[in-house]
């Protein structure tokens, strides 16, 4: 089967009749090809031309009366017109030449030397490279719009670790305008120095790295990134090493999640259930051989109760910091309760626990704000205030919750300065990003009184 004579579209844009006579006759005697002519004989027809066409090539006379082929060629970058374009000119100039190609003209052609081969060849370039520039860039275009709009961090780093391009959506992963980094070494975002080292060793590599590392967001805080970098230092064109960075934070927090779980079960159903059986046999044997007891050992069998329940109680917690979740689905007097037994484990306060009102669950994050502030309160009672006696009230109100904090302790000066004040510091931050009103009342030898107004 014969293949199908390929036919291309020819714009020629001439004021002279002669010269599409003279093309004419050039495209005709050329074999295998063959060519359609659309003439327009001035300016203003060969712009409508341009833009209402459909063409392959355009032939572009530089000389169009009053007009240059120059002022379309700046008409057609301006308006990315779809079909490339050769110069024709009889002045053999130089410098027309070099402004042609700069105003986008595919090739330049003199009129007075050209030939019907040198015509054919022209166009056939000028086709195949207009061709290969387009799937450029829209190659380009693919990747600058994986780039821009990814959620990987694509970088460009220099022999010594230095931005020298670093992609728009690093703004979107970690609050930094691209502007802010380019010039800084990559190692100034991670925030481990004994860390930066090893990335910086990673560029000796002669292919390129994998690592796992921190690095620190513009608002402070630190994410989980993993990077692969690739060694380019060698190629002529880029010299530089490229960086593709994602953030794994909430994967790696949720392998820990699972893992957690997995502990928080097995600790549950083995050390749990071992304390609890452990609880059971110390208060049967309190109770059965008593009377036949020294009270030298009655009271060691007391205590080993006491040590049994605290452990208990202290594993219950241990479990509700593992499961998050148990943490805002509990509601509060039993998540206290499990705070006043451990602490009763570790000291001989003595906890009274209140509650006013019909217990209900707070929102999430204000379930945690006085969880935290509650056991916060409870250890700092016996770390620091030497207590007999303690009381944790719950007043559930309908438009809030009100926990008051009493001990008997030592108490303390609220305007003298403390190196040990961290936890009520702490408590006080939680309490304000919450939006909540906590007061803190103590003088010394008058114990202390805390109490924090939750809204509903």
């Amino acid at each position: 089967m014969i293949p199908p004579t390929p036919s291309i579209r020819i714009l020629l844009i001439d004021d002279e009749y002669d010269n599409l006579v003279t093309v004419q006759d050039f495209l005709h005697s050329i074999p295998h090809t063959h060519y359609t002519i659309t003439w327009a004989s001035s300016y203003q027809d060969g712009l409508h031309q341009l833009i209402h066409g459909q063409y392959d090539v355009c032939l572009l006379d530089y000389d169009l009366g009053d007009d240059t082929g120059l002022a379309i060629l700046k008409q057609a970058a301006l308006h990315h017109f779809n079909v490339p374009i050769i110069l024709l000119t009889g002045r053999g100039s130089y410098a027309i030449d070099q402004e042609a190609l700069r105003s986008g003209a595919m090739d330049y052609l003199d009129k007075s030397k050209l030939r019907a081969d040198q015509l054919e060849r022209s166009i056939r370039y000028t086709l195949n490279q207009y061709q290969s520039n387009r799937e450029l860039q829209r190659s380009e275009k693919r990747f600058r719009s994986l780039v821009e709009n990814g959620y990987d961090v694509i970088t460009e780093l220099n022999q010594h670790g230095i931005i020298q391009y670093i992609s728009p959506s690093v703004e979107r992963v970690l609050g930094y305008a691209p502007c802010e980094l380019v010039g800084r070494s990559w190692v100034e975002l991670i925030p481990s120095p004994a860390s930066h080292e090893d990335f910086l060793n990673g560029f000796s590599d002669s292919i390129g790295f994998y690592s796992k590392h921190f690095v620190r967001h513009a608002d402070g805080t630190t994410l989980w990134f993993e990077s692969i970098g690739k060694n380019m230092l060698e190629d002529p064109l880029m010299h530089a090493y490229i960086l593709n960075s994602r953030d794994i934070t909430q994967n790696v927090l949720a392998i820990q999640q699972e893992e957690r779980q997995r502990l928080a079960h097995d600790l549950h159903d083995a050390v749990s259930q071992t304390l609890f059986s452990a609880s059971l046999m110390a208060e049967s044997l309190s109770r059965i051989v008593s009377p036949n007891l020294s009270p030298s050992l009655e009271d060691g069998l007391k205590q080993l109760t006491k040590l049994t329940r605290g452990a208990l109680a202290e594993m219950r917690t241990l479990l509700t910091e593992m499961r998050p979740q148990s943490m805002i689905e509990t509601e509060l007097p039993i998540l206290a309760t499990h705070l006043i037994r451990s602490a009763q484990g570790r000291s001989n306060l003595n906890i009274e626990l209140i509650v006013e009102g019909e217990p209900s669950l707070l929102p999430p994050e204000q379930q945690e704000c006085v969880y935290r502030i509650l056991q916060e309160s409870l250890n700092n009672i016996i770390k620091h205030a030497h207590a007999e006696h303690a009381q944790i009230r719950f007043a559930f109100m309908p438009d809030r919750l009100e926990l008051t904090i009493i001990d008997d302790g030592c108490g303390f000066d609220l305007q003298a300065q403390h190196g040990d004040r961290m936890g009520l510091q702490i408590m006080k931050e939680r309490s304000h990003k919450h939006h909540n009103h906590l007061t803190i009342d103590s003088a010394p030898h008058q114990g202390t009184r805390i109490t924090l107004m939750v809204g509903r």
